[in-house]
């Protein structure tokens, strides 16, 4: 579950809210974000991934996410956890979740 990796990363978990924050501001109220553990079937890889969701993207989504993302992925590299915000391109599921 996502609380058990962030109680395993507490650096991460401290600057998680800055960065939901962060991108709730570059993509506004309607995106939905969906905070979420990925664990890659084939290696043992786990980390948590942030979604965000739109019921419509722009042809500039993609450089928008990297643009936000690139104003925090210093401090992730700082710090053990890692986590990735990303998309999925799905239509957002009508609430906010953090599984």
């Amino acid at each position: 579950m996502t609380a058990d990796y962030l109680a395993q990363h507490p650096e991460l978990a401290g600057i998680v809210p800055n960065i939901c924050g962060q991108v709730r501001e570059a993509f506004g109220p309607e995106a939905e974000l969906s905070l979420e553990r990925y664990i890659d079937p084939e290696v043992e890889d786990r980390f948590l991934v942030l979604y965000v969701r739109q019921n419509t993207y722009e042809p500039d989504f993609l450089d928008q996410l990297q643009a936000v993302s690139e104003r925090f992925n210093a401090k992730l590299e700082e710090i053990r956890g890692d986590l990735v915000v990303a998309t999925d391109f799905a239509r957002p599921r009508g609430k906010l979740t953090m599984d």
